[in-house]
């Protein structure tokens, strides 16, 4: 009996214990690397010069590796990796090492020194932690994201351990003890962070996305069956509607639900953000200093100037998204209507999609005055806005051109649907949309270039370059996406105006 199971435990129990010696390994020669460079405690850091800093031993993102971290991996690895293919593990590890090199390189623009971040530079124990974080991601990656059967209790103890470890590892803990105990030490105020607070929220909507689509909660089905027993539940559904005179029972109410609920959060989110990056960074110091004109163009009005572009492109992309909303069911007979979009999962993947838009809103208004990261994130969008672009132009050609969800003959208003479908028609193929969604991202690709190899350099000579390269193709990308709706608007107008021929 024995020889039948050993062969059969011991593939388990060698693929855990490899992946808990070396992760374990990695975190124990960061401790080793940073006590070599004087920077393991305290004492170890004034030591070497530094009255201030982040040294490994109060970096609990380290221990929680080394306790948490590393053994929740191991036993994710033994227990899943039989439903693991190798097509999956190879797309977990580029996804975790791309992910931990970004990461990093967001942590040397640090003001003080960390044990893993010394002179804008990483050091040696910060280049291990480039291969840890890169595994560990991908371990939780092909958890999260390729594992076929999980029981939901071990995705919820999992993803409550991993959001508690990315509290310890944004510096939230090392926070609360400051604010309590002040160290003269550590100069950092995590708990004012917005970059912090912002990972922190996006990992666990993504983590709440995961427990719900395993859990059953994807269905719309309880929430109607919810209202339907709940006096409580109806009546607040009822004051809903009143207050907000939204109607999400239906595919595009929803849409027009969400978008009411943007248009309502939005503002106030970029007006908040906005003054709260004025008066808390030297974006509003600064400009009481006398300086010389170019300091003042560069760190004050071409950030201010990007802040403000960056709100009339979010300002147009919610006027694009009110238009589509007002134009699509018009180019559809209400008795051949496509019915494929609107399932339960759909509707949940586009409400986190609103999440995580704002979030991303948010993100891109504070770092406005560092154009590394707001190039890197408006290339990201560009490429992105390219693809949705293709997929749009992809997925209207398909249903336009179905003859099953062409206006029947009989209907009263099939001229006018026709016409209205010419204007749209006109509107997406007539107009080079690829074209200038491709010369936007070039034009983010060289803001980015220029300054990240300014940054590469040591200097920031390149930096007005950037902004300017990075405004100005925002700026023309917007003026003829602006343009076209407009004459879109102008044709559709037309097309109402004119009246269908009688039913015969």
């Amino acid at each position: 009996m024995s020889s039948v199971t050993f062969p059969t435990l011991r593939p388990r129990l060698s693929s855990g214990l490899a992946t808990l010696a070396v992760l374990e390994f990695l975190v124990l020669a960061q401790l080793l690397l940073a006590h070599q460079d004087s920077f393991l405690n305290v004492a170890q850091m004034r030591a070497r010069g530094f009255d201030q800093g982040l040294p490994f031993a109060w970096h609990f993102a380290m221990w929680g590796d080394l306790f948490v971290i590393s053994p929740l991996a191991a036993y994710l690895v033994d227990r899943f990796h039989s439903q693991w293919s190798r097509p999956t593990v190879i797309l977990s590890l580029a996804i975790g090492f791309v992910s931990s090199a970004v990461l990093h390189w967001t942590y040397t623009f640090a003001v003080f020194p960390e044990a893993h971040v010394i002179g804008h530079a990483l050091t040696g124990a910060g280049v291990v932690h480039v291969l840890y974080m890169g595994l560990a991601i991908a371990v939780f990656v092909q958890f999260f994201l390729f594992t076929r059967t999980v029981p939901a209790i071990s995705i919820a103890v999992v993803s409550a351990l991993v959001w508690l470890h990315v509290f310890v590892g944004t510096h939230m803990v090392l926070g609360l003890i400051n604010h309590a105990y002040p160290q003269d030490w550590y100069p950092g105020e995590p708990l004012k962070s917005m970059a912090g607070w912002v990972i922190f929220v996006g990992v666990g909507l993504a983590l709440l996305w995961r427990n719900l689509r395993d859990v059953g909660l994807w269905s719309w089905e309880p929430v109607a069956s919810a209202k339907a027993k709940s006096p409580a539940m109806r009546k607040a559904a009822t004051v809903g509607r009143f207050l907000s005179v939204q109607r999400p029972d239906t595919v595009l109410g929803y849409l027009k639900s969400l978008d009411y609920m943007v248009e309502k959060i939005l503002p106030g989110t970029f007006l908040i953000v906005f003054s709260a990056k004025l008066l808390s960074t030297a974006l509003g110091g600064q400009a009481f200093q006398a300086r010389d004109w170019q300091s003042v163009f560069k760190d004050i009005i071409l950030p201010c100037l990007l802040m403000l572009v960056v709100g009339a492109m979010f300002f147009f992309g919610r006027h694009s998204v009110k238009l589509e909303l007002d134009y699509g069911p018009k180019l559809f007979s209400p008795r051949r209507m496509p019915t494929e979009w609107g399932k339960p999962k759909d509707r949940m993947i586009v409400f986190f999609s609103v999440l995580l838009y704002l979030v991303f809103f948010s993100i891109l208004t504070w770092f406005a005055d560092n154009v590394k990261v707001a190039a890197g994130i408006l290339l990201a969008v560009a490429i992105n806005d390219w693809r949705t672009r293709y997929l749009i132009g992809d997925g209207v050609a398909k249903y336009l051109a179905d003859p099953q969800f062409d206006p029947p003959r009989d209907d009263p208003d099939h001229d006018t649907i026709q016409r209205r479908r010419t204007v749209a028609k006109g509107f997406l193929y007539g107009k080079p949309h690829l074209f200038k969604e491709t010369c936007k991202s070039i034009g983010c690709a060289i803001a980015f270039a220029l300054a990240l190899l300014g940054y590469m350099q040591g200097t920031n000579k390149y930096d007005v370059a950037a902004y300017v390269v990075l405004i100005l193709s925002v700026v023309v990308n917007e003026y003829f996406s602006v343009k076209w709706r407009w004459h879109m608007f102008l044709g559709m107008e037309e097309a109402e105006k004119k009246s269908s021929r009688p039913i015969v």
